[in-house]
């Protein structure tokens, strides 16, 4: 289900996205209904959306900064960097678009990639926290310098409260992003490369495996490539 939604999503021209969602009997795109805008914009905020969070994108530079990717992807999808209701968007900020983000993630991502993705819009926000310049400004009469001074330290307190949380989040980004690696790039390099007809039929390996150590013994055995053989085969967008 996931491939195919994904597919014709990302390639889909002229078939209105809430057409492909009513055809699929996926309820999805009515999140985007309480925004004040026409299918048109809503099927590129969807599209935005796809290659910004999903793990199939070939977009996604997981690398780089994490603000800059997103709006690529937007100016990518023809959206306006300059439309207040894009840079919410971009922003997490927009409620219906967060809702239909987390619908797609517990939908169709693994829970490791959620976190992951997840994680790196968190970083993004936390950065942008700390590179806010803080205003050193302190005058006018006794009460107004001692609100400026108090709101200087409280701001102080954020951004060194931000570089903290930065550490932390980028520690567990790393260690999931490994994991990654390790699991879900390593075997679809493989099966997709070994079994291309078998997997075709799964939305992942993950069910491809459960399917085929199911099978009876006298099933035909897939030969995998030794490990050495194939780390030139590893899908590597994290």
């Amino acid at each position: 289900m996931k491939q195919n939604l994904y597919d014709r999503l990302t390639t889909s021209k002229d078939e209105p996205f809430r057409d492909i969602f009513a055809s699929l009997n996926l309820s999805g795109y009515a999140l985007l209904d309480d925004i004040n805008c026409d299918d048109e914009l809503k099927d590129n905020i969807v599209r935005y959306i796809i290659f910004a969070y999903s793990y199939d994108s070939e977009m996604l530079r997981t690398h780089k900064e994490r603000s800059k990717v997103k709006e690529l992807i937007a100016n990518k999808v023809g959206l306006s960097l300059i439309d207040r209701l894009v840079i919410d968007v971009l922003k997490n900020k927009n409620a219906p678009t967060q809702k239909f983000i987390t619908w797609w993630l517990n939908e169709y991502e693994h829970p490791l990639w959620r976190r992951y993705i997840s994680g790196l819009d968190l970083e993004a926000e936390k950065l942008e926290i700390m590179r806010t310049g803080l205003d050193m400004t302190i005058s006018g009469t006794t009460k107004e310098i001692e609100r400026a001074v108090k709101q200087l330290t409280k701001d102080s307190k954020l951004k060194t409260q931000a570089f903290q949380d930065v550490v932390l989040i980028r520690k567990q980004l790393d260690e999931d992003k490994a994991k990654l690696d390790q699991t879900q790039g390593f075997m679809e390099g493989i099966i997709k490369k070994e079994v291309p007809e078998a997997i075709g039929i799964y939305d992942s390996w993950a069910e491809y495996l459960v399917a085929k150590n199911s099978q009876k013994s006298s099933s035909p055995k897939i030969n995998l490539v030794p490990l050495e053989n194939t780390k030139e085969q590893v899908h590597s967008k994290v």
